[in-house]
C-alpha cells in the first residue's frame, strides 16, 4: 500500500535580490607573444604573467634556430611554430588569428624578449574593458627619458606595427596610451642600423601610401573595407 501525505506550507524569508552584491564577470584575457630565438628570457617572461588576469598564453615560434618550441611547451602555454620563417608581420598574423578563435575579450601581444613588464597588462586592458579604448598601447614615450633610463637603443624596427597603427586610425578606432616601462639587456632584441634604416623607409612609404588613400589619389588595399 502507498500513502500520500501533504504538508503545510512553509513561508520563509524571500531575500531582496537588489541587497545581494553583484558578481563581477572578468574578462577573457588571452596574450600572444611572437617568438624567435627567445629561448633565454621566455621562462622568465612567462613567468611574470599573472594568471589571475591572463587565461590563455599562445607562443607562436617563427622557426627558431635555438630551443624557443622546446623551452614553451614545458611552460604550460599553447605552441604554434612555423615550419619557415615568415617574418614578424606574418608571426603577428598567426597570433591573432589563433587568438580570436579562442573567444577573448581582450587580446594582448607581449614580446617574449623581456624588454615589457607584464605587471602592466591589467593597466594595459582597463580603458578596453571599461569600453574607452579599442586599442591600447604600453608606450615607452609616454614618460620623458623614461625609453632612454630603461636602456633603449636608438634604433627600433618593426614596420608591421607601424602599418597596423595607421589601418587603425584610418577605421576609426579610439586608441589610448599607457606609459609602460622597459628593460633591455644582452638577451633583449634589437636591430642594427641596416634593419633600422628599413624599418624607417618602410614606414615612410605606408605613411605615404596611407595619405594617398585619404585624399583618394591612389587607393590602398591595406586601407579597404
Amino acid at each position: 500500500m502507498t500513502t500520500a501525505t501533504t504538508t503545510p506550507p512553509v513561508l520563509q524569508h524571500v531575500p531582496d535580490l537588489t541587497d545581494e552584491p553583484t558578481l563581477e564577470v572578468r574578462p577573457r584575457v588571452v596574450v600572444v607573444m611572437p617568438a624567435l630565438n627567445a629561448a633565454k628570457t621566455l621562462e622568465m617572461t612567462v613567468g611574470s604573467i599573472s594568471r589571475d588576469v591572463v587565461d590563455e598564453i599562445i607562443l607562436v615560434d617563427d622557426k627558431s634556430t635555438d630551443d624557443t618550441v622546446e623551452v614553451a611547451r614545458r611552460l604550460n602555454i599553447r605552441v604554434i611554430w612555423h615550419p619557415h620563417n615568415v617574418g614578424y608581420g606574418g608571426n603577428q598574423k598567426t597570433c591573432y588569428l589563433d587568438a580570436l578563435q579562442r573567444d577573448p575579450d581582450v587580446v594582448v601581444m607581449l614580446h617574449p624578449d623581456g624588454q615589457y613588464d607584464a605587471s602592466l597588462i591589467p593597466e594595459l586592458i582597463k580603458p578596453i574593458v571599461d569600453g574607452e579604448a579599442d586599442l591600447v598601447l604600453g608606450s615607452r614615450m609616454a614618460e620623458p627619458g623614461a625609453a632612454e633610463a630603461g636602456g633603449m637603443p636608438k634604433a627600433l624596427g618593426f614596420s608591421f606595427d607601424s602599418e597596423m597603427l595607421m589601418q587603425a586610425v584610418h577605421f576609426g578606432f579610439r586608441i589610448a596610451e599607457v606609459p609602460c616601462a622597459t628593460r633591455y639587456f644582452e638577451d633583449a632584441s634589437s636591430i642594427g642600423f641596416k634593419d633600422a634604416t628599413t624599418y624607417g623607409v618602410k614606414t615612410a612609404w605606408m605613411a605615404g601610401r596611407y595619405l594617398l588613400n585619404r585624399w583618394g589619389a591612389l587607393p590602398c588595399r591595406r586601407f579597404a573595407r
